[in-house]
C-alpha cells in the first residue's frame, strides 16, 4: 500500500509531503516471498529517487518502522543495506553489517529464519543485477540448502566448557536470553538460560575463574526459566520471574552452592529488569500477556513484594538497564 500524506506547520513556508509505503506480507515464522520483498525494497528506492531527483542537495529521511516488532524491520534494514552494497561495489559484508545494526538494536537476526531470509534475498538480488547467473546450478543449490536448514530437526550442539572468555562474551550477546553478565572481582558469574534457544536444559549457571582459566558448572536452577530479572548482591544471585516461572523468585548462594526461594512477585512477569541494594530489590516493567509499566519492590526484612505507586513512563519489557 502506498499513501501520500500532506503535513502543514504554521512556522514552515511550504507543506511537507510524507510518503508511506506499507507491506504486510511477512510472516515472522516463515521466509517471506523474496520476489515480493525485493519488489517492496525497490519501490521504496524509487520513491526516494523521485524525491531527490537530480538535486544532490535535497535532504530527505526514510523512516523504517515495524508494526509488530523490530525483528523483521531490522532484517529488512540489513537486506536494504546489503543490496545497496552490491549495487555500488559488487560485493557485500553480511556479518559486519548485521553486527553494526545489533549495536543499535538487540534481537537483530536472533532467529535463523531471519538470517536465512537475508541470505536468500541477497542471492536473488545479486542475480537480478547480473552479478551472478540465475540459471547457475550453484545458486539453486545454495538457496535449497538454506531453505532446507529451516526445516531441519537437528538441534544445535553447544559445549560451553570449550568456550574461551572472549567467545563467551560474543555468544552471550548473540542469544540475548535475559540473564546478566556481571564482573565482581576476579570472578565472572553469568546466568545462562538457553534451554529454548539450544534445547540444552542442563546448562543453567556457570562460573568462570580467570586465575584457573576454567568454567565451573554450578547446581541447576530448580525451576527452569528464561527472560528472568537477574541481580547479584554480595554472595547471592536473585532471579525474579521469567517465562515458565513468572511468579517465582529464586536465589542462589554462591558460598554454599544452594538454591532457595523468597516470596513470589506481587505481579508475575517475565522480561523485567531489576536492581538490588542491601535492603530491597526493585523490578521494573516486564511482560504478562502484554508489556507492563508496573514497578514492584521486595522488602528483604519483611520478605514481601509490593507494587509501588510510581510507574514507568511507558510499558515495556526486555529493556536496557543502567545503574549509576
Amino acid at each position: 500500500m502506498h499513501y501520500m500524506l500532506k503535513v502543514y506547520n504554521k512556522e514552515a513556508k511550504e507543506e511537507r509531503t510524507v510518503t508511506i509505503i506499507n507491506w504486510n506480507g511477512w510472516d515472522l515464522e516463515e521466509i517471506p516471498n523474496i520476489d515480493n520483498s525485493l519488489s517492496f525494497m525497490k519501490q521504496v528506492w524509487n520513491v526516494e529517487n523521485k524525491i531527490t531527483g537530480t538535486n544532490k542537495h535535497v535532504t530527505h529521511t526514510t523512516v523504517i518502522h515495524g508494526v509488530s516488532g523490530t525483528r523483521r524491520t531490522s532484517a529488512y534494514c540489513i537486506i536494504n543495506i546489503l543490496c545497496r552494497q552490491l549495487t555500488s561495489r559488487g560485493s557485500c559484508a553480511i556479518v559486519t553489517t548485521a553486527v553494526l545494526i545489533r549495536k543499535y538494536r538487540y534481537n537483530v537476526l536472533k532467529y535463523k529464519v531471519l538470517f536465512a531470509t537475508v541470505l536468500i534475498a541477497v542471492l536473488n538480488y545479486a542475480a537480478d543485477i547480473k552479478l551472478i547467473k540465475r540459471n547457475e546450478l550453484n545458486l539453486g543449490e545454495a538457496i535449497k540448502i538454506i531453505t532446507n536448514a529451516m526445516t531441519s530437526k537437528e538441534k544445535d550442539k553447544f559445549e560451553i566448557k570449550n568456550l574461551k572468555l572472549a567467545d563467551f562474551n560474543v555468544y552471550y550477546e548473540y542469544i540475548h536470553s535475559g540473564g546478566n553478565f556481571n564482573i565482581e572481582g576476579d570472578k565472572i558469574v553469568s546466568l545462562l538460560n538457553v534451554q529454548v534457544e539450544l534445547n540444552v536444559p542442563d546448562i543453567n549457571l556457570v562460573r568462570f575463574d580467570p586465575r584457573e582459566g576454567k568454567w565451573i558448572f554450578l547446581i541447576d536452577i530448580p525451576n527452569v526459566a528464561y527472560y528472568t530479572a537477574v541481580t547479584t548482591f554480595e554472595n547471592t544471585i536473585t532471579c525474579a520471574g521469567g517465562w515458565n516461572a513468572n511468579a517465582l523468585c529464586q536465589t542462589y548462594d554462591t558460598r554454599i552452592g544452594k538454591w532457595d526461594q523468597i516470596a513470589c512477585l506481587a505481579a508475575p512477569i517475565s522480561g523485567g529488569k531489576s536492581i538490588e541494594n542491601q535492603n530491597s530489590i526493585i523490578v521494573a516493567g516486564g511482560y504478562n500477556n502484554d508489556s507492563t509499566d508496573v514497578i514492584q519492590a521486595y522488602n528483604k526484612r519483611k520478605n514481601v513484594w509490593d507494587i509501588l505507586d510510581i510507574k514507568l513512563p511507558i510499558s515495556n519489557y526486555c529493556s536496557s538497564r543502567i545503574v549509576l
